[in-house]
C-alpha cells in the first residue's frame, strides 16, 4: 500500500501549512504545526513525512518504544538507527558525524549528524533530535544534499519548533521500588532496572509472549524491565504457578531438575539447570537456560513456596546473558515471602519418604539393620527346636 492510500485509508488526507490546526499523531500524544513552505503527503498516528514545496528537503518523524532519557550513549544508539534506515534505503558511505545531548528549550535532546551518499551518488546530509515522550522516544529527522545543508537545519529547528507534547513524559520515580505479587512475594530489583509504564506494556507482552508469558497477570506475576536505547528491552518477570514437587535440597536437587524440566518446558531445548540461593531462608532454585529462543538470553529460575513455584524469567540480548543471570541471582536474594512461616513449599509425609528413599538412603541403614535384626530373630525363632525346657 502506498503512503498515499494508506493516509486515505487512515481518513488522513495529505496535508500542509495552510490547513487549519496541527496535525495529531495519537499513538505520539502529539501535535505538529506544518511550518510554512512544506506539505505532508502522508502521515498517520504514529510516524510522518514531510517534504518543502521546493522538494529540497524530507522531513521524518518516528519513535522507538520505552521512555528513555537522553544521553551521551543514547545518541550514539539513536543515530545508529538512522544509518540502518539510511542503508536500508539503498544510500551508501553511511558515517556518524557527530552525536551528544543538547538542552533545547528547556528540553533535553539527543542531537546527531549524518553524512552519506544519496542513492549511492550525490553526498547529503541527515540531521536527527530525538527526546523523551511519555513511554517512548521521538525521532525527528531532516534530510537534504549537502549544498542544502544550511536549509535542511533550518527545516530541523522549525518542525521541532512546531511539536507540541499532548502528553508529557511521566516521572520515572514512581516505578522504582519493590515489587510486589498478589500471590504472596515480593522482591527488589537490581540497579538500571524499573517497572513498564502502562504505555510499555505492549512491547513488554510481546517479549514475555516469545517464551509463553505474553499474558501478564498482575493478581500472580510482577514484571520489570531495562530498557536499549534501540527500542527493545532486557525484561524481568515472576509469576506464581500452582504445582507440587516435593523438597529440593542439595541431595535432591539433580533429579527435581529434571522433574522441573519436564513439567515447564516439555519438548523445549533446555539445558541442565543450575543451583542458585533464593531469599534468606537457603531454599534452592533450579536455573535453566533456554537456547530455542533466537536472538535473545533467556535464564529460568524455579523456586518452591507455599503456593506453588515462583517462575522468574530473565531475559535480554544474546550477548547478555550474564548479565541476565546476575539480575536473576539479585532478585532471588533479595525475594521475601509473605505466607505464614516465610511461605515454605508443602512436603507431605510421602514426599518426605520419598526423598530419603531416592536421595539420602543413607539414612534408612539403622532402619535397615534394625530390621535385619528383628527378622534374624525372628527365623531364629522359627528355626529352634523345642525342648522339654520350654514346656515347663
Amino acid at each position: 500500500m502506498t503512503g498515499m492510500m494508506l493516509a486515505l485509508a487512515l481518513g488522513l488526507a495529505p496535508a500542509s501549512a495552510q490547513d487549519d490546526g496541527p496535525l495529531y499523531m495519537a499513538d505520539l500524544g502529539m501535535n505538529v504545526t506544518i511550518p510554512r513552505g512544506y506539505r505532508v503527503p502522508r502521515w498517520s498516528d504514529w510516524d510522518l513525512d514531510g517534504v518543502d514545496d521546493k522538494k529540497t528537503t524530507q522531513v521524518k518523524i518516528t519513535s522507538t518504544p520505552f521512555q528513555i532519557a537522553p544521553s551521551d550513549d543514547a545518541a550514539q544508539a539513536w543515530a545508529k538507527l538512522a544509518v540502518a534506515d539510511l542503508e536500508a534505503g539503498g544510500h551508501t558511505d553511511v558515517q556518524v558525524v557527530s552525536s551528544g545531548v543538547q538542552d533545547m528549550d528547556g528540553r533535553s535532546t539527543a542531537v546527531a549528524e549524518l553524512r552519506y551518499r544519496h542513492n549511492g551518488k550525490d553526498s547529503a546530509v541527515l540531521y536527527q533530535r530525538s527526546f523523551t515522550i511519555r513511554g517512548k522516544v521521538a525521532h525527528l529527522r531532516a534530510i537534504g544534499l549537502t549544498r542544502n545543508a544550511g536549509r535542511v537545519r533550518k527545516a530541523l529547528a522549525a518542525w521541532d519548533g512546531g511539536v507540541q507534547l499532548e502528553k508529557a513524559p511521566q516521572d520515572l520515580a514512581e516505578t522504582r521500588g519493590a515489587l510486589v505479587s498478589e500471590a504472596a512475594f515480593e522482591s527488589t530489583l537490581p540497579d538500571g532496572w524499573r517497572k513498564p509504564l502502562l504505555a510499555e506494556l505492549g512491547p513488554v507482552r510481546e517479549l514475555g509472549a516469545k517464551v509463553g508469558q505474553g499474558k501478564i497477570d498482575k493478581e500472580r506475576c510482577w514484571v520489570a524491565i531495562q530498557p536499549y536505547a534501540e527500542g527493545e528491552t532486557a525484561l524481568l518477570l515472576s509469576c506464581q504457578q500452582g504445582a507440587w514437587i516435593g523438597q529440593v535440597d542439595d541431595d535432591s536437587f539433580a533429579g527435581k531438575q529434571d522433574e522441573i524440566k519436564a513439567l515447564l518446558f516439555g519438548g523445549m531445548e533446555v539445558g541442565p539447570a543450575s543451583p542458585l540461593p533464593a531469599s534468606a531462608d537457603g531454599r534452592l532454585s533450579p536455573m535453566y537456560t533456554l537456547s530455542g529462543t533466537s536472538g535473545l538470553a533467556v535464564r529460568v529460575a524455579v523456586t518452591p513456596y507455599e503456593r506453588g513455584l515462583m517462575i522468574t524469567y530473565a531475559i535480554g540480548k544474546l550477548a547478555d546473558g550474564d548479565a541476565m543471570e546476575a539480575a536473576l541471582g539479585h532478585v532471588l536474594q533479595s525475594t521475601t515471602f509473605t505466607g505464614p512461616d516465610g511461605g515454605p513449599h508443602p512436603v507431605s509425609f510421602l514426599n518426605r519418604i520419598e526423598h530419603v528413599v531416592k536421595y539420602r538412603p543413607v539414612l534408612l541403614a539403622p532402619v535397615i539393620l534394625v530390621l535385619l535384626g528383628l527378622f534374624g530373630l525372628v527365623v531364629r525363632a522359627i528355626l529352634k527346636k523345642p525342648s522339654y525346657d520350654d514346656l515347663d
